[in-house]
């Protein structure tokens, strides 16, 4: 754990595999760079692009040639729509239909599993710790894993599964800790940590543009265009919340906060007894 903690402190810049998934055109050559890197968590990644444009391909973009023009549309509006469409279609547009189905994903979470991806086997082993009968044991193992996960310093795995690894290491618990007080997943809250976990992925350099598909497909269908993703959050909360900004102010407190945590590496402060 002493050794993890040394090779992990130091990652502030996002790994090359990283880099690449958040910043390509092309999500297929992305897939066909990270299978062949599984010791970096590249076939965790591959298996994410591919889920990617599955639901960009399949549900959103379909078979339109173009973005079609809606008359409620003022100018801009219809310009960044119209940008979001370009940009999701020419990420997924090299995928042949059959890598894009359900039984593509599976094959390639089986051949991260048979070639040890390092990113899947922390989650298999976190599935696999978290299964009935919880002894004391295996609520250690799942400490430990969830640790291991957070000090990655990853910003997929973070994106995708923080709010998770921040909860009570009994999978019971609907309580979470900051800095040693409790509060719960309540409604009010629960949108704000969610948002904040994905946020915490930005501060640790995934590029959150109006590129990155979190925030172009909103934009390509509801019409929330945000020129980033903290922006994107801002303008929900204007929207569905009645421009309550206390939620999005409580949002960016609790991503600040745990950006600190993960950064400096110390998770105590997710801990019950700080």
């Amino acid at each position: 754990q002493d050794v993890l903690l040394l090779k992990t402190e130091r990652k502030f810049v996002p790994s090359e595999i990283e880099m690449k998934y958040s910043t390509t055109s092309d999500m297929r050559a992305f897939v066909e760079y990270a299978k062949q890197h599984p010791e970096l968590g590249g076939m965790y990644y591959a298996r994410h692009g591919i889920k990617d444009c599955s639901v960009i391909r399949n549900e959103i973009i379909k078979d339109e040639i173009s973005f079609k023009y809606d008359v409620h549309d003022l100018p801009d509006m219809y310009s960044k729509r119209q940008q979001a469409f370009e940009s999701l279609k020419t990420l997924c547009q090299n995928f042949l239909p059959e890598e894009l189905t359900e039984s593509s994903i599976d094959k390639m979470y089986t051949q991260s599993i048979e070639k040890k991806d390092v990113f899947q086997k922390l989650l298999s082993d976190y599935g696999e710790a978290i299964t009935p009968p919880l002894t004391a044991e295996k609520i250690e193992k799942i400490r430990l894993i969830k640790d291991k996960t957070l000090l990655t310093k990853d910003p997929l795995l973070i994106f995708e599964h923080g709010v998770f690894l921040n909860s009570q290491n009994d999978p019971k618990s609907k309580t979470f800790w900051l800095d040693g007080k409790p509060f719960n997943k309540s409604q009010d809250e629960a949108r704000a940590m969610f948002y904040a976990w994905r946020l915490v992925a930005c501060s640790l350099g995934m590029s959150c543009d109006q590129l990155n598909q979190q925030v172009a497909i909103p934009c390509l269908q509801y019409g929330l265009c945000g020129h980033t993703l903290n922006d994107l959050y801002r303008l929900e909360f204007q929207t569905f919340d009645n421009a309550n900004m206390k939620k999005y102010q409580r949002m960016m407190e609790l991503q600040t906060r745990f950006s600190e945590i993960i950064q400096i590496g110390d998770l105590s402060g997710f801990n019950p007894n700080t």
